[in-house]
């Protein structure tokens, strides 16, 4: 996560909202010294697995998705991956709320 939002605040240079975050991280000595290593990541889609205790093992595939009327706003959502009941799991929450 961290070298997401490095390779973000690198696009956004002159932002104020990313110095004083940046201020906030280098306060920590061990995040620090992970930031000042200068890694990037690209964010790349993965399934998580969750264990909920009405619904059980879940296996959820989390995606990113662009706001197009927002340049630069995305919007991360957990989506069953297909595999494991994950669907069914989801169904019984909703009824459940």
């Amino acid at each position: 996560m961290l070298g997401q939002f490095r390779a973000n605040a690198a696009r956004h240079p002159g932002d104020p909202r990313y110095a004083e975050i940046i201020g906030q991280i280098v306060g920590d000595p061990d995040a620090a010294r992970w930031y000042e290593r200068r890694e990037t990541a690209a964010y790349r889609p993965a399934v998580r697995h969750f264990r909920h205790p009405a619904a059980g093992e879940l296996r959820l595939r989390y995606v990113k998705l662009a706001a197009v009327e927002e340049p630069g706003h995305h919007f991360l959502a957990y989506v069953p991956d297909g595999r494991g009941g994950a669907e069914a799991a989801v169904h019984r929450l909703t009824e459940v709320a």
